[in-house]
């Protein structure tokens, strides 16, 4: 529980809030100056609205699909949560969608802790939904990297984290570098027992043949928000095919893994993918409106069940 606690603990909340928004206007300011504020200005007028609505649709079908997956994730552990619990927890997890690789979304484990389901399980599912996603985002960027001439370096990179993460996480040894480590910290060794039970889950967890079904959803979550590029693009009237939407997008979400919410790291790959293609204006008009549909619109609709799991926490206690 003392990790949950220093996950979603307020100590410095609020400057930490202000340092990520400072940063993301600093990026979106960059952009702005670099495309030319009249140029953008211009584009954003000549731009029909009815690509963005269809990008953010797209965008709401991911969140469903991956609430699903949650869903039955969270039957592999044996927990049936009623949708009344579990959809409102679930969906405030995206709150944290600008935390680096979306770490803060075991906040979800935080809030089911309190109607009694185990930690352990819950955080080892939390891991595996990011784990598929970071699998199902490579498998993406792989169709899709014949059909574009550059990322080949991001690419060969994420291959290598995802052989890190599985190595770490699911293999013997992997496990024993980690504990004997988290030993080394003082923070982390009044929860040596807890971390070796929530390792073992997720060795478990990884081994199941239902794996390779998420990341199918995985893959087509996330593809609807390539989708979501290529339409977006289109209506921009920058020339690129789907499978290149797809590549651009899986690889430049990837670039971004690092980083909060993606925040700078996606940002520069879009544009060093993406500016070949089309003129300085149109290539920030999409940047702007797919992480609006994206990016922002989780963290919007994530905030709104935060808020709304927070408050019913405090009355009932």
């Amino acid at each position: 529980m003392g990790i949950l606690k220093k996950i979603t603990g307020k100590k410095n909340m609020g400057l930490k809030l202000i340092l990520v928004l400072f940063f993301a206007v600093t990026v979106y300011f960059s952009l702005l100056i670099w495309s030319g504020r009249e140029n953008l200005r211009q584009a954003f007028a000549n731009y029909d609205l009815k690509w963005f609505f269809l990008a953010l649709g797209l965008s709401s079908l991911n969140f469903i699909l991956r609430y699903f997956r949650w869903v039955f994730m969270l039957k592999d552990v044996n927990f049936e949560i009623p949708h009344k619990i579990n959809l409102p927890v679930f969906f405030s997890g995206l709150a944290f969608t600008m935390t680096p690789g979306k770490a803060g979304e075991a906040v979800k484990s935080y809030f089911l802790k309190k109607k009694g389901y185990s930690v352990v399980k819950t955080l080892s599912v939390v891991f595996m939904e990011r784990y598929s996603d970071l699998i199902a985002v490579l498998l993406l960027a792989g169709i899709g990297l014949p059909f574009h001439a550059k990322g080949y370096l991001a690419f060969f990179f994420s291959v290598l984290l995802v052989f890190f993460v599985f190595f770490f996480s699911s293999t013997r040894l992997g496990h024993r570098i980690l504990l004997y480590f988290f030993r080394k910290i003082a923070f982390f060794q009044r929860f040596q027992v807890q971390i070796k039970a929530l390792l073992t889950q997720i060795k478990q967890f990884s081994r199941q043949p239902k794996v390779f079904f998420y990341l199918v959803m995985g893959m087509i979550g996330w593809g609807l928000e390539a989708l979501a590029l290529y339409y977006l693009a289109l209506g921009a009237g920058i020339p690129i095919s789907w499978w290149q939407a797809v590549f651009i997008f899986s690889i430049s979400t990837l670039a971004g893994i690092v980083f909060p919410g993606g925040l700078g790291g996606m940002e520069g790959m879009l544009v060093f993918l993406l500016a070949p293609l089309a003129i300085k204006s149109q290539v920030v008009l999409v940047i702007f409106l797919l992480r609006l549909a994206t990016l922002w619109w989780a963290t919007l609709s994530g905030s709104c069940f935060l808020v709304f799991l927070l408050k019913k926490n405090l009355s009932a206690d």
